[in-house]
Protein backbone atom coordinates (compact mmCIF):
# COMPACT_ATOMS: atom_id res chain seq x y z
CA UNK A 1 0.00 0.00 0.00
CA UNK A 2 1.45 3.37 -1.07
CA UNK A 3 2.04 5.88 1.70
CA UNK A 4 -0.06 9.03 1.67
CA UNK A 5 1.79 12.23 0.70
CA UNK A 6 3.37 14.19 3.54
CA UNK A 7 1.80 17.41 4.73
CA UNK A 8 4.97 19.43 4.11
CA UNK A 9 7.86 19.18 1.67
CA UNK A 10 10.98 20.84 3.05
CA UNK A 11 13.05 21.78 0.01
CA UNK A 12 16.82 22.23 0.32
CA UNK A 13 18.76 22.89 -2.88
CA UNK A 14 22.48 22.54 -2.18
CA UNK A 15 25.74 23.17 -4.01
CA UNK A 16 29.17 22.74 -2.41
CA UNK A 17 28.01 23.22 1.18
CA UNK A 18 29.87 20.40 2.90
CA UNK A 19 30.59 22.56 5.95
CA UNK A 20 26.97 23.51 6.59
CA UNK A 21 24.55 21.01 5.05
CA UNK A 22 24.78 18.54 7.93
CA UNK A 23 23.58 21.07 10.50
CA UNK A 24 20.80 22.20 8.17
CA UNK A 25 19.53 18.65 7.63
CA UNK A 26 19.73 17.84 11.34
CA UNK A 27 17.69 20.93 12.22
CA UNK A 28 14.86 19.72 9.95
CA UNK A 29 14.95 16.13 11.19
CA UNK A 30 14.66 17.49 14.76
CA UNK A 31 11.42 19.36 14.06
CA UNK A 32 8.56 18.84 16.52
CA UNK A 33 6.17 18.55 13.55
CA UNK A 34 6.86 15.15 12.02
CA UNK A 35 4.67 14.79 8.91
CA UNK A 36 7.10 16.02 6.28
CA UNK A 37 9.49 14.89 3.60
CA UNK A 38 12.94 16.43 3.31
CA UNK A 39 13.66 16.91 -0.39
CA UNK A 40 17.34 17.59 -1.05
CA UNK A 41 18.51 18.50 -4.55
CA UNK A 42 22.29 18.19 -4.81
CA UNK A 43 23.16 20.51 -7.68
CA UNK A 44 26.27 18.76 -8.99
CA UNK A 45 28.42 19.52 -5.93
CA UNK A 46 32.15 18.92 -6.41
CA UNK A 47 33.05 18.81 -2.70
CA UNK A 48 31.93 16.27 -0.06
CA UNK A 49 28.33 17.51 0.12
CA UNK A 50 26.97 14.18 -1.22
CA UNK A 51 28.96 12.22 1.38
CA UNK A 52 27.59 14.36 4.20
CA UNK A 53 24.03 13.85 2.95
CA UNK A 54 24.61 10.09 2.82
CA UNK A 55 25.38 9.99 6.55
CA UNK A 56 21.67 10.55 7.21
CA UNK A 57 19.37 7.53 6.87
CA UNK A 58 15.99 8.95 7.90
CA UNK A 59 13.20 7.54 5.66
CA UNK A 60 11.69 11.00 5.26
CA UNK A 61 14.70 12.13 3.22
CA UNK A 62 14.50 12.08 -0.57
CA UNK A 63 17.74 12.96 -2.38
CA UNK A 64 18.16 13.82 -6.05
CA UNK A 65 21.53 14.48 -7.67
CA UNK A 66 21.75 16.74 -10.69
CA UNK A 67 24.22 15.26 -13.18
CA UNK A 68 25.60 18.76 -13.73
CA UNK A 69 25.26 22.07 -11.98
CA UNK A 70 21.91 23.57 -13.05
CA UNK A 71 22.13 26.67 -10.88
CA UNK A 72 19.90 28.44 -8.39
CA UNK A 73 16.96 28.81 -10.77
CA UNK A 74 16.51 25.37 -12.31
CA UNK A 75 17.40 23.43 -9.15
CA UNK A 76 14.70 24.84 -6.82
CA UNK A 77 12.25 24.78 -9.73
CA UNK A 78 12.98 21.08 -10.08
CA UNK A 79 12.33 20.73 -6.37
CA UNK A 80 8.91 22.36 -6.71
CA UNK A 81 8.02 19.85 -9.43
CA UNK A 82 9.18 16.92 -7.27
CA UNK A 83 7.45 18.11 -4.08
CA UNK A 84 4.56 16.01 -2.79
CA UNK A 85 3.45 17.98 0.26
CA UNK A 86 0.51 20.35 0.49
CA UNK A 87 3.01 22.94 1.64
CA UNK A 88 6.55 23.65 0.48
CA UNK A 89 8.94 25.00 3.09
CA UNK A 90 12.10 26.53 1.66
CA UNK A 91 15.38 26.07 3.48
CA UNK A 92 18.89 27.16 2.54
CA UNK A 93 21.69 24.64 2.92
CA UNK A 94 23.68 26.91 5.23
CA UNK A 95 20.88 27.93 7.62
CA UNK A 96 19.45 26.24 10.71
CA UNK A 97 15.75 25.90 11.57
CA UNK A 98 14.53 26.19 15.14
CA UNK A 99 12.76 22.98 16.30
CA UNK A 100 9.24 24.47 16.18
CA UNK A 101 9.59 26.21 12.83
CA UNK A 102 7.32 23.84 10.88
CA UNK A 103 4.75 23.39 13.64
CA UNK A 104 4.28 27.13 14.13
CA UNK A 105 4.08 27.91 10.43
CA UNK A 106 1.66 25.14 9.50
CA UNK A 107 -0.57 26.01 12.47
CA UNK A 108 -0.78 29.58 11.20
CA UNK A 109 -1.41 28.50 7.60
CA UNK A 110 -4.16 26.09 8.64
CA UNK A 111 -5.88 28.86 10.62
CA UNK A 112 -5.54 31.47 7.86
CA UNK A 113 -6.59 29.94 4.57
CA UNK A 114 -6.20 33.25 2.73
CA UNK A 115 -2.42 33.30 3.35
CA UNK A 116 -0.49 31.69 0.50
CA UNK A 117 3.07 32.60 1.51
CA UNK A 118 4.33 32.75 5.07
CA UNK A 119 7.72 33.92 6.25
CA UNK A 120 9.17 34.63 9.68
CA UNK A 121 11.83 36.65 11.42
CA UNK A 122 15.40 35.40 11.36
CA UNK A 123 18.26 35.33 13.84
CA UNK A 124 21.57 36.11 12.11
CA UNK A 125 24.80 34.48 13.23
CA UNK A 126 28.36 34.09 12.02
CA UNK A 127 29.29 37.79 12.22
CA UNK A 128 31.62 39.47 14.68
CA UNK A 129 28.94 41.65 16.18
CA UNK A 130 25.97 41.44 18.48
CA UNK A 131 23.25 39.48 16.70
CA UNK A 132 19.66 40.58 17.21
CA UNK A 133 16.54 39.30 15.43
CA UNK A 134 15.69 40.74 12.02
CA UNK A 135 12.00 41.51 11.86
CA UNK A 136 9.93 42.18 8.75
CA UNK A 137 6.40 43.54 8.29
CA UNK A 138 3.74 41.00 9.19
CA UNK A 139 0.84 42.48 7.23
CA UNK A 140 0.32 41.71 3.52
CA UNK A 141 -0.09 45.35 2.49
CA UNK A 142 3.04 46.35 4.38
CA UNK A 143 4.98 43.52 2.73
CA UNK A 144 3.91 44.73 -0.72
CA UNK A 145 4.97 48.31 0.02
CA UNK A 146 8.15 47.05 1.61
CA UNK A 147 9.27 45.55 -1.69
CA UNK A 148 10.08 49.11 -2.80
CA UNK A 149 13.15 48.96 -0.57
CA UNK A 150 14.14 45.29 -0.63
CA UNK A 151 12.63 41.93 0.19
CA UNK A 152 10.57 41.84 3.41
CA UNK A 153 10.39 38.05 3.11
CA UNK A 154 13.39 35.94 4.15
CA UNK A 155 13.66 33.09 1.66
CA UNK A 156 14.89 30.49 4.13
CA UNK A 157 11.80 31.00 6.31
CA UNK A 158 9.16 30.69 3.60
CA UNK A 159 6.30 28.20 3.62
CA UNK A 160 4.06 28.19 0.51
CA UNK A 161 0.93 26.39 -0.58
CA UNK A 162 1.96 24.13 -3.45
CA UNK A 163 -1.49 24.40 -5.04
CA UNK A 164 -1.08 28.18 -5.22
CA UNK A 165 2.28 27.91 -6.99
CA UNK A 166 0.91 25.44 -9.52
CA UNK A 167 -2.35 27.30 -10.13
CA UNK A 168 -0.48 30.47 -11.11
CA UNK A 169 2.55 28.74 -12.67
CA UNK A 170 4.86 30.49 -10.22
CA UNK A 171 8.49 29.48 -10.49
CA UNK A 172 11.88 31.14 -10.07
CA UNK A 173 12.65 33.39 -13.05
CA UNK A 174 15.96 32.92 -14.93
CA UNK A 175 16.10 36.66 -15.64
CA UNK A 176 17.03 37.23 -11.99
CA UNK A 177 19.50 34.50 -11.05
CA UNK A 178 20.88 36.39 -8.03
CA UNK A 179 17.65 37.71 -6.52
CA UNK A 180 15.27 35.07 -7.84
CA UNK A 181 13.44 34.83 -4.53
CA UNK A 182 12.82 38.60 -4.37
CA UNK A 183 11.15 38.61 -7.79
CA UNK A 184 9.14 35.47 -7.04
CA UNK A 185 7.74 37.01 -3.86
CA UNK A 186 6.87 40.23 -5.72
CA UNK A 187 4.92 38.27 -8.34
CA UNK A 188 3.31 35.92 -5.84
CA UNK A 189 2.07 38.68 -3.53
CA UNK A 190 0.31 40.26 -6.50
CA UNK A 191 -1.74 37.07 -6.81
CA UNK A 192 -2.22 36.00 -3.21
CA UNK A 193 -1.71 37.18 0.34
CA UNK A 194 1.51 36.88 2.35
CA UNK A 195 2.40 37.29 6.01
CA UNK A 196 5.40 37.09 8.31
CA UNK A 197 5.51 35.63 11.81
CA UNK A 198 7.36 37.94 14.15
CA UNK A 199 9.10 35.14 16.01
CA UNK A 200 12.53 34.12 14.62
CA UNK A 201 12.19 30.58 13.26
CA UNK A 202 15.48 30.25 11.37
CA UNK A 203 19.10 31.02 12.21
CA UNK A 204 20.52 32.82 9.17
CA UNK A 205 24.22 32.15 8.68
CA UNK A 206 26.68 34.76 7.44
CA UNK A 207 29.81 33.40 5.77
CA UNK A 208 32.17 34.61 3.02
CA UNK A 209 30.98 32.06 0.44
CA UNK A 210 27.35 33.23 0.35
CA UNK A 211 26.12 33.99 -3.16
CA UNK A 212 24.84 37.38 -2.02
CA UNK A 213 28.33 38.23 -0.77
CA UNK A 214 30.40 36.81 -3.64
CA UNK A 215 28.14 38.43 -6.28
CA UNK A 216 27.23 41.59 -4.41
CA UNK A 217 27.44 44.02 -7.36
CA UNK A 218 25.37 41.83 -9.71
CA UNK A 219 22.87 41.14 -6.93
CA UNK A 220 22.31 44.85 -6.40
CA UNK A 221 22.05 45.46 -10.14
CA UNK A 222 19.30 42.86 -10.51
CA UNK A 223 17.40 43.95 -7.41
CA UNK A 224 17.55 47.54 -8.68
CA UNK A 225 15.75 46.41 -11.85
CA UNK A 226 12.98 44.87 -9.74
CA UNK A 227 12.59 48.05 -7.69
CA UNK A 228 12.55 50.14 -10.86
CA UNK A 229 9.69 48.01 -12.17
CA UNK A 230 7.76 48.57 -8.94
CA UNK A 231 8.43 52.31 -8.77
CA UNK A 232 7.49 52.86 -12.40
CA UNK A 233 3.99 51.64 -11.61
CA UNK A 234 3.21 54.88 -9.75
CA UNK A 235 6.13 57.31 -10.21
CA UNK A 236 5.96 59.27 -13.46
CA UNK A 237 9.09 60.15 -15.43
CA UNK A 238 11.28 57.89 -13.32
CA UNK A 239 14.90 58.41 -14.39
CA UNK A 240 18.34 56.96 -13.62
CA UNK A 241 19.19 59.73 -11.16
CA UNK A 242 15.98 58.97 -9.26
CA UNK A 243 17.00 55.32 -9.06
CA UNK A 244 20.53 56.26 -7.98
CA UNK A 245 19.10 58.22 -5.07
CA UNK A 246 16.60 55.50 -4.19
CA UNK A 247 19.35 52.87 -4.09
CA UNK A 248 21.59 55.15 -2.03
CA UNK A 249 18.84 55.38 0.58
CA UNK A 250 18.72 51.59 0.84
CA UNK A 251 22.38 50.67 1.06
CA UNK A 252 25.13 51.54 3.47
CA UNK A 253 26.59 55.00 2.85
CA UNK A 254 30.25 55.98 3.10
CA UNK A 255 29.62 59.71 2.57
CA UNK A 256 26.51 60.57 4.54
CA UNK A 257 25.83 64.28 4.80
CA UNK A 258 23.10 66.73 5.74
CA UNK A 259 22.77 67.56 2.05
CA UNK A 260 22.17 63.90 1.20
CA UNK A 261 19.58 63.58 3.95
CA UNK A 262 17.67 66.54 2.52
CA UNK A 263 17.68 64.90 -0.93
CA UNK A 264 16.52 61.62 0.58
CA UNK A 265 13.67 63.27 2.46
CA UNK A 266 12.52 65.07 -0.69
CA UNK A 267 12.51 61.75 -2.58
CA UNK A 268 10.51 59.94 0.09
CA UNK A 269 7.98 62.78 0.12
CA UNK A 270 7.83 62.59 -3.67
CA UNK A 271 7.00 58.87 -3.49
CA UNK A 272 4.19 59.61 -1.07
CA UNK A 273 2.85 62.37 -3.33
CA UNK A 274 2.92 60.13 -6.42
CA UNK A 275 1.11 57.40 -4.55
CA UNK A 276 -1.64 59.79 -3.47
CA UNK A 277 -2.41 60.35 -7.15
CA UNK A 278 -2.37 56.69 -8.20
CA UNK A 279 -3.32 54.92 -4.94
CA UNK A 280 -0.97 52.09 -5.89
CA UNK A 281 -0.46 51.42 -2.18
CA UNK A 282 -2.69 52.17 0.76
CA UNK A 283 -1.49 55.67 1.81
CA UNK A 284 -1.16 54.93 5.53
CA UNK A 285 0.78 51.76 4.80
CA UNK A 286 3.22 53.41 2.41
CA UNK A 287 3.70 56.28 4.82
CA UNK A 288 4.67 53.81 7.54
CA UNK A 289 7.26 52.20 5.25
CA UNK A 290 8.66 55.58 4.19
CA UNK A 291 8.83 56.75 7.80
CA UNK A 292 10.75 53.62 8.73
CA UNK A 293 13.29 54.25 5.94
CA UNK A 294 13.69 57.87 7.00
CA UNK A 295 14.25 56.91 10.64
CA UNK A 296 16.74 54.22 9.65
CA UNK A 297 18.66 56.65 7.44
CA UNK A 298 18.86 59.27 10.18
CA UNK A 299 19.99 56.68 12.69
CA UNK A 300 22.82 55.69 10.35
CA UNK A 301 23.74 59.38 10.10
CA UNK A 302 23.80 60.06 13.84
CA UNK A 303 27.58 60.65 13.80
CA UNK A 304 26.87 63.93 11.96
CA UNK A 305 25.65 65.36 15.25
CA UNK A 306 22.74 67.35 16.59
CA UNK A 307 21.78 68.73 13.19
CA UNK A 308 20.62 65.26 12.14
CA UNK A 309 18.34 64.96 15.15
CA UNK A 310 16.90 68.44 14.60
CA UNK A 311 16.25 67.73 10.92
CA UNK A 312 14.56 64.48 11.83
CA UNK A 313 12.30 66.18 14.37
CA UNK A 314 11.24 68.82 11.82
CA UNK A 315 10.22 66.22 9.23
CA UNK A 316 6.65 64.99 8.81
CA UNK A 317 7.83 61.39 9.36
CA UNK A 318 9.27 61.89 12.84
CA UNK A 319 6.01 61.22 14.69
CA UNK A 320 6.03 57.48 14.02
CA UNK A 321 9.55 56.57 15.10
CA UNK A 322 10.37 59.46 17.44
CA UNK A 323 10.98 57.27 20.48
CA UNK A 324 12.21 54.05 18.92
CA UNK A 325 14.93 54.17 16.33
CA UNK A 326 14.92 51.09 14.08
CA UNK A 327 17.76 48.86 15.22
CA UNK A 328 17.29 45.35 13.98
CA UNK A 329 15.03 44.86 11.01
CA UNK A 330 15.94 43.27 7.73
CA UNK A 331 13.80 45.12 5.20
CA UNK A 332 15.90 46.94 2.66
CA UNK A 333 19.00 44.77 2.95
CA UNK A 334 18.84 43.18 -0.50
Amino acid sequence: MEKSPPKITVLIPVYNAQEYIGASIASILNQTFRDFELLIINDGSTDDTASVIDTFSDPRIRVFHNEKNLGIIDTPNRGIELARGDYIARMDADDIAYPKRLSKQIAFMERHSQIQILGASIMPFGRKRINLPWHNPSDHKEIQAGFLFGSPIASSTVMMRRSFLNKHHLRYDPRFPLCEDYYLWVRATGLGQAANLREPLVRYRFHPNQITQTNLVDNRTQSRIIRQLLLSQFVTNLCDSDMDLHEAIIYNHSELSISFLKQALAWLEHLESCNEKTMRYEPAVLRKILAWQWARLNFKSRSLGLQVWLQYLRSDYSDRYLLRWPRHASMGRL
